[in-house]
C-alpha cells in the first residue's frame, strides 16, 4: 500500500469518527485514547477545535508571558511572548510591543500588565513562534487548565520617547538653590 493510499484511508477515517461522535470530549477520547492520535496529531488533521481537551505536555517547561499593553492615548493590544515580561527591556525584541509603538506615536506612556505561565515539565525554555502562535489559539481556556501554571504577575508603565518631550519652549531651565 502506498504512503498516498494510507493517507487517504486515515483522512477518511477520522473524518467518518468526527460524523458518528457527537460530544467533543468523546470525540477527543476516541482520537486519542483509541486510535491513539498525539494532541499535536490531532491539531494537524485539522481538528484544533478540541484543544480543551488536549492532555498531552511537552517534553520541557515552556515559559510565556501574557502581555495586555495600554497606551495613554486609550488604544491597546494584547499579545503573547516568550519569557517573563516583568520589565521594559524583557519587551525591547518583541515585534508586538515594536509595532505597538510605531502604531502610537502620540503615545506618552504605555501601562503593562504581564501574567507569567509556565507548561510542561523540565528545563524551561521559551516558546518559538509556532509554539506561541498554538498557546494564542488556545486562548483563555488553555491558560486556565491544569497543564498551565501562573507563576507570575507584574505591572509597570513606560515613558515613551515622544518628540514633544524635552521640546524648548522658549524659557530656559534654571536651577534654583542656595
Amino acid at each position: 500500500m502506498t504512503d498516498k493510499r494510507k493517507e487517504e484511508l486515515l483522512n477518511a477515517c477520522i473524518g467518518w469518527i468526527c460524523e458518528v461522535v457527537s460530544k467533543n470530549e468523546d470525540l477527543y477520547s476516541s482520537l486519542h485514547n483509541v486510535i491513539g492520535l498525539s494532541d499535536s496529531e490531532i491539531e494537524e488533521v485539522g481538528i484544533d477545535y478540541l484543544n480543551k481537551y488536549f492532555t498531552d505536555k511537552p517534553d520541557k517547561c515552556l515559559l510565556f508571558s501574557k502581555v495586555t499593553l495600554t497606551a495613554d492615548n486609550g488604544s491597546t493590544d494584547e499579545f503573547y511572548c516568550g519569557g517573563i515580561v516583568n520589565c521594559e527591556e524583557n519587551l525591547e525584541n518583541v515585534d508586538a510591543y515594536a509595532d505597538f509603538l510605531e502604531d502610537n506615536p502620540d503615545a506618552e506612556s504605555i501601562e503593562v500588565e504581564s501574567r507569567v505561565y509556565s507548561y510542561g515539565e523540565g528545563e524551561s525554555e521559551n516558546p518559538d513562534d509556532e509554539e506561541l502562535a498554538k498557546i494564542a489559539n488556545k486562548g483563555d481556556e488553555f491558560l486556565d487548565s491544569e497543564n498551565v501554571d501562573e507563576i507570575e504577575s507584574s505591572s509597570f508603565i513606560i515613558l515613551t520617547d515622544n518628540e514633544d518631550f524635552g521640546e524648548d519652549d522658549g524659557e530656559p531651565f534654571r536651577m534654583g538653590g542656595l
